[in-house]
């Protein structure tokens, strides 16, 4: 039965996280699509997280797993791309903490066989924490959800209009493509935010495709790069460097006034993040641009409520006592629910 179906390769990556690796293994051994391999990159774990993967490498023939000799990079995604020559007709890079239903890969599947002009697709998700909790839904912006094919100009005008806004670690891609092509993570040039510039560079020569159903379950932990960034980041995002690259593309210049005016407003939202870093921190935080970006956060309801909380940063920001404040708004979950 399994040789009816194209093979699909399941690339995770794996550093010190025999906390929760467990859970994402059983949920991608429970798929319901029968024709799968799953190859593990250990980044030189210190924990027990080896062990454990000895264990499911026995019991089930489709794991294999291999361990560098010292940690590279644990969101170095170019290291799988190394070894696409070896994958299935499609390929996922997946990450170790989080948890996928078990219509994923199936759904994907078909997805990619039905959609041609689509290199990869993406889903959406549902936020957990540590324990497996329900935490949330992710932020994907409406217009995404009712798309199925997502192209360079659609790309460009949402990511300005709500920076980045797809879930990386859903992605499944068709390997003849991803070969020919030889898109790269750009660590050296984007730092962190290579997988938004990645994506971009995708949009150029094909479609990403996305299905609005909750297939994936994204774990917000202490173990997250992501959240450790958020919650340590006093600069501006690498995003902005990437957006004044699209403003630069001639391709967009008729739009420029426009992007100029999307940039500047998430720019007055992402120092309002920072600001929160900041003043923890008892450092002067970073102009929040207010004033310019009214007219803007009349545009929907979610702009509001950021000029809402940009508003809120930059007032505790000048008074007495700020981290105070600022931990009792945090208590209360304020901003960080505002902004989830």
């Amino acid at each position: 039965m399994r040789n009816s179906f194209p093979k699909v390769t399941i690339c995770l990556q794996s550093y010190n996280c025999a906390s929760v690796i467990r859970y994402t293994l059983d949920s991608l051994i429970k798929q319901d699509y029968p024709n799968f391999e799953i190859l593990i990159f250990d980044d030189s774990s210190t924990d027990n997280t080896l062990e454990i993967l000895s264990e499911y490498k026995k019991k089930y023939h489709y794991i294999s797993y291999y361990q560098n000799k010292k940690e590279i990079n644990t969101t170095n995604f170019n290291q799988y791309l190394k070894n696409i020559n070896s994958y299935g007709e499609f390929f996922t890079i997946f990450h170790s903490d989080d948890v996928y239903e078990k219509s994923i890969l199936s759904h994907q599947v078909n997805f990619l066989k039905k959609n041609k002009d689509a290199i990869c697709v993406s889903t959406d998700a549902k936020i957990i924490d540590i324990n497996n909790n329900f935490i949330g839904n992710a932020t994907i912006p409406t217009v995404v959800k009712k798309k199925v094919l997502i192209d360079y100009n659609f790309f460009i005008d949402t990511l300005f209009a709500n920076g980045f806004f797809l879930m990386m670690p859903s992605f499944m891609y068709r390997t003849d493509v991803m070969k020919k092509k030889k898109f790269i993570f750009d660590y050296n040039k984007w730092g962190w935010y290579a997988d938004i510039a990645f994506c971009l560079e995708i949009t150029k020569y094909g479609k990403i495709g996305f299905i609005n159903k909750k297939l994936l379950n994204y774990r917000v932990s202490n173990l997250s790069n992501s959240q450790k960034l958020r919650f340590e980041r006093v600069l501006d995002s690498g995003l902005f460097k990437i957006l004044d690259s699209a403003i630069d593309d001639n391709k967009l210049k008729n739009f420029n006034n426009k992007l100029k005016k999307r940039k500047d407003f998430l720019l007055m939202h992402d120092r309002a993040i920072t600001a929160v870093n900041l003043i923890l921190q008892d450092k002067k935080i970073n102009d929040i641009f207010i004033l310019k970006n009214f007219l803007l956060s009349l545009s929907s309801f979610l702009n509001f409520k950021k000029f809402i909380i940009a508003i809120v940063i930059k007032i505790i920001s000048i008074m007495p006592f700020r981290k105070y404040l600022l931990k009792k708004v945090l208590k209360l979950n304020v901003y960080y629910k505002l902004d989830a």
